[in-house]
Order: structure tokens, then C-alpha cells, then sequence
């Protein structure tokens, strides 16, 4: 990723100043996705791949692998939800800084095999993702300014050229820097890094597929150790015959006995009952009895668990490990949310659940939007889409209003503004909001 290529990424990133960082994905080794919401949503890409080290934004989905590094717990432990204040990038060079509202920065460097990525605040490294320079200790340094490096490209065009046709080149590949314009054409950073993200991606396809081979590995071998365990309760189901046989001879046993020799009801044959000598007949009796209770209720409960487990593994065994969505893999879920049309045709999104209301507020939400909720009462979270100069009717307004009541009988009131006077303090649960310059209107609930 040359220069050139960072200040086109540089710009685009830029895009994101303002937006509240929501996610840190790990999306492989050497691979990181940080996705914002808020004034624009969508995610950058950064990796410390010796093959391509690269930033760029993007729109996709991708799925994050089930165990992320120290240093992507790190990151979300001290600039999740945090605001992109500012994007840093000297020119010609390929040291990129992403600042933050807490006061920490990311600071990404490209320089081949020792590509990395550095959290740090107040001049102070927090963690590193890569291999750290040799020359840093516990405080950041930039690494020394390497100049206008030249791509392969402009070096092999520039061959042939006489002094003054390379002067006025040069002059030309500074221009396009300074408007942020790649000299060789439009930039699409998806069919750029295609092949290494192809590569990245069976990857995570592998990963899912091991994660998927691990729990079905996990599930057999506690099915293995129930198993064990069924047969050992199976054998104590014996008390109850070792008890009937007793109850039929207690007259013969007296306090003090170890045992008693009794004749079996089914084969004839003598059979040998162990008992404790320091308690009555009538107390091995119950013993007995309550062993097998003990057993037969285990038992039951065993049974059913493994039922449970055996129902897990088929299911495991037929669920689909991913589905390809223009190229990403991610994971098949129910939507938290639904969307439907009102009688004028708007678009309207109801929230399901608490994140489900987050959710379509982030996702689908315009600041001009209207949104519903009941009043005083939990209840689903309604945006109502504007759609270009029309404006809502009496209906469309009545059928947003019904579904924040979440299905309840009765009448009451139910507050409605514009999406731009809804916010989400930091750090508040899910579905949690405040709201204001809101209105109120009374809704029938059938």
C-alpha cells in the first residue's frame, strides 16, 4: 500500500470523524475491523498481513472470529464507544493516527514485516498488534520520515523521461496528493486487496468450521461421561430388588449383622446383602429404598439431559456453518427487529427486543425520522422512514403509534419525535434512551 494509495484510504476515513466506534472485530490474525455508527456508519479495515499490510473503510459484515486477541480486548476496554475526533496522516508517509475522544490514538504503521498497529495515550504505548519496532520501549516515537517513497509504477514510468518531463511528472504525482486523488485511476479498495481478503476469508471459514468441529467434539464427549454415569445409576437400580428381598427377611437380621444370605425371587440362587452393622434392620431398609429413589431420580434427570444433548449435536451437525453474502461470510441469526409498510407506504422498523431497539435506531434511523414509544411504559422503540417531501398521514401516524404500544389493550399516550432529538447516554443498558421537543398523542390499543 503505497502513499498515494493511504492519503485515498486518508480521506475516506476522514468520512468517519464525528461517528462513535460501536465494535472491535477480530476478523483473523492479522486482522482487525473497527465499525462505527452514528453520522456514517460502516468500518475500517486494518491489517498487519507481512503479505499486504493495509487501511481502508468499508461497508461489509464480516464475521469476527470466536476468540479475539489481547489487543482487540484491550481496545474495547478503553476506546469502545468512544468518538473519531481526528485522522492524522504526514504527507508522503505511511504512519496514520486515529484520534479519539478519550484521549487514546491509534497509530497505524506500514513498514512491511514489521507493520503495526499501536494503542497509545499521552505518548505512552497501552498494546501493540504486530511486531514493535525495535527502537520503542515503553514510550511512542514515529519511526524516521522516509520522504515521497515513489510506487513501482510511477518509478517505471518515469524511465525514459528527460529531466524536465521527470520534474513536471513529479510535480503532477503532488498535485494528485494534495487533492487526495490516486494518479492511476478511481480506487475501489474491495477488488484491490480482493485476493488477500479472499485468502483471509477462508480463513475465518476454516476457523468457523474448527469452532463447529470443537463443540460438536465437546457435546460427544459429555454425552460419553453421561453415558458413564447412566450405568453406574442403572446398577444402583438394584436397591430396589436388594430391598424387597430384605423387607421379606427382616425377621432374620438383627442389629450388629454385615450381611445376610437371602434366596433370590427370580433364579433361586443364594444371594449375599451387604449391611452396615451400626444400624437397625429397618434402618438398612430405608437405606436401601433411598438409595434407589436417589438413583431412579438421577436417572431421570440424566436421561433428559442427554435427550438435550443428543438434540444439540443433530442440530449441529445439520446448521449451516456460514452463508456467502456478496462475498462475506457472517452468521445466519434472527433479526432482532421487523420491517414493515404503513397504509401510505412509509417504511417503518420496529424494535423486537432492547438491542433490537438500538439497532434500528443506529442501522436505519435518519435524523429527520420519526420515532415513537409509548409513554411512561417499556415498550418497542418505532421509526417511521421520511420518505423525500411527502409528508405522513393521519393513518401512517396511527399505525406507528399502535405498534409502540407492543401489543397492549386499552388506550393510552404515546410520545413521537424526530430521530435527531433521540440520544443514547455513554454507557447506558440496552434500549435505554432519552428523548425531547416530543409530542404526545392517544392511541387505541385493540
Amino acid at each position: 500500500m503505497d502513499c498515494f494509495l493511504f492519503n485515498v484510504a486518508k480521506k475516506e476515513i476522514e468520512g468517519f470523524i464525528g461517528s462513535y466506534l460501536l465494535k472491535v472485530k477480530q476478523l483473523s490474525p492479522w486482522t482487525i475491523e473497527l465499525v462505527f455508527g452514528g453520522e456514517r456508519k460502516g468500518g475500517i479495515i486494518v491489517s498487519i498481513n507481512p503479505e499486504k499490510p493495509r487501511i481502508y473503510p468499508t461497508t461489509n459484515v464480516y464475521q469476527a472470529v470466536k476468540e479475539p486477541s489481547p489487543f482487540v480486548m484491550l481496545l474495547r476496554k478503553h476506546i469502545l464507544r468512544d468518538k473519531l475526533q481526528g485522522v492524522h496522516l504526514p504527507p508522503f508517509e505511511r504512519v496514520i493516527t486515529l484520534s479519539f475522544s478519550s484521549g487514546h490514538s491509534l497509530i497505524f504503521e506500514v513498514l512491511g514485516r514489521f507493520s503495526a498497529l499501536y494503542l497509545v495515550k499521552d505518548g505512552v504505548i497501552l498494546g501493540t498488534f504486530g511486531r514493535k519496532r525495535k527502537d520503542l520501549e515503553g514510550v511512542y516515537l514515529p519511526p524516521e520520515r522516509e520522504g515521497m517513497g515513489l510506487p513501482r509504477r510511477a518509478v517505471e514510468e518515469m524511465n525514459g523521461l528527460s529531466q524536465e518531463e521527470r520534474k513536471a511528472y513529479m510535480e503532477w504525482l503532488k498535485e494528485c496528493y494534495q487533492k487526495g486523488i490516486y494518479p492511476w485511476g478511481e480506487v475501489d479498495f474491495e477488488k484491490l486487496f480482493g485476493e488477500v481478503e479472499e485468502k483471509e476469508r477462508d480463513f475465518r471459514e476454516k476457523e468457523v468450521e474448527r469452532e463447529r468441529k470443537e463443540r460438536l467434539k465437546k457435546v460427544e464427549r459429555l454425552l460419553k461421561r453421561l453415558e458413564e454415569e447412566r450405568k453406574k445409576l442403572e446398577r444402583m437400580l438394584e436397591y430396589k430388588k436388594l430391598g424387597d428381598l430384605l423387607s421379606c427377611n427382616l425377621w432374620r437380621v438383627k442389629k450388629g449383622d454385615r450381611s445376610v444370605v437371602v434366596e433370590d425371587f427370580e433364579t433361586g440362587s443364594p444371594i449375599t446383602i451387604e449391611l452396615d452393622p451400626a444400624k437397625t434392620p429397618s434402618e438398612n431398609l430405608e437405606e436401601f429404598y433411598r438409595r434407589y429413589k436417589k438413583a431412579k431420580k438421577g436417572l431421570d434427570i440424566l436421561e433428559k439431559r442427554m435427550e438435550e444433548l443428543r438434540k444439540k449435536l443433530r442440530e449441529e451437525e445439520k446448521a449451516p456453518v456460514k452463508v456467502k453474502v456478496h462475498g462475506v461470510f457472517q452468521v445466519e441469526k434472527g433479526k432482532p427487529y421487523k420491517k414493515l409498510k404503513s397504509p401510505g407506504g412509509f417504511t417503518v422498523y420496529m424494535g423486537l427486543s432492547a438491542k433490537g431497539n438500538d439497532l434500528i435506531r443506529r442501522e436505519f434511523g435518519s435524523p429527520e425520522d420519526l420515532w415513537f414509544h409509548i409513554k411512561g411504559l417499556k415498550g418497542p422503540h418505532v421509526i417511521m422512514k421520511r420518505d423525500g417531501s411527502r409528508e405522513f398521514g393521519e393513518e401512517d401516524m396511527a399505525f406507528a403509534a399502535s405498534l409502540a404500544l407492543g401489543g397492549r389493550k386499552g388506550r393510552f399516550e404515546v410520545d413521537y419525535t424526530e430521530l435527531k432529538n433521540v440520544k443514547k447516554p455513554k454507557g447506558s443498558p440496552p434500549g435505554f434512551v432519552i428523548y425531547k421537543n416530543h409530542r404526545t398523542m392517544v392511541v387505541d390499543g385493540d
